[in-house]
């Protein structure tokens, strides 16, 4: 198992709803090409949480989409963006 350390400075208290943090990531991954390999990723990771059903383990897989998601948008040290810092970049 891989333990990922978070930065937890730049954690927003209220976190976005999963929809709407999506699709923020969907237009910055359009902006820099890669929307569909995005797409795929996020589709691995929601079968891999469907089909799992140990706690620890999907805690676990959350941190590693989280970090595949974000290498492949090249965000770094798991700096959290706003949709206007997003467009930004």
């Amino acid at each position: 198992m891989v333990d990922i350390d978070i930065d937890q400075t730049n954690i927003i208290e209220k976190p976005l709803p999963e929809g709407d943090t999506r699709k923020s990531f969907l237009e910055f991954a359009r902006m820099r090409q890669c929307e569909k390999e995005l797409i795929i990723l996020l589709d691995k990771y929601d079968k891999l949480l469907r089909n799992c059903k140990n706690l620890k383990e999907r805690e676990a897989i959350s941190k590693l989409g989280c970090y595949d998601v974000f290498k492949l948008l090249g965000i770094k040290d798991g700096e959290a963006y706003s949709k206007f810092e997003f467009s930004k970049r």
